[in-house]
C-alpha cells in the first residue's frame, strides 16, 4: 500500500496523468515477490529459513530502491503542466 500511495501522489503532485507507469509495476511485483518468500520461509528450518529471508529481505528493499531511481526524476523535477506551487 505504501508504494501504491506513493506512485499515485509522485504523479499527482507533478501534474501527470494518474496513470500507472509500466516500469513501475516491477516494484509491485517485487514487494509482492518478498512477502512469499517471506511467508515461505515460516515454512523451511534453520539455514534455509534464514536464507530465504534474507531473499526475501533484498527483494522487499529493491523494490523501494527501483521506485527511488524510476521516481527522483518525477519528484525532483518541475510539474509538467506548469503549475506553480
Amino acid at each position: 500500500m505504501i508504494l501504491a500511495v506513493m506512485t499515485r501522489v509522485g504523479l499527482g503532485h507533478t501534474g501527470r496523468p494518474l496513470t500507472l507507469p509500466n516500469y513501475a509495476i516491477a516494484s509491485y511485483l517485487l514487494v509482492q515477490l518478498g512477502a512469499v518468500l517471506r511467508v515461505g520461509a515460516a515454512f523451511l528450518s534453520g539455514d534455509a529459513a534464514g536464507f530465504v529471508l534474507a531473499i526475501a529481505s533484498v527483494v522487499w528493499a529493491s523494490a523501494f530502491a527501483w521506485f527511488a531511481v524510476l521516481y527522483a526524476p518525477i519528484l525532483t523535477g518541475p510539474r509538467v503542466d506548469a503549475k506553480s506551487g
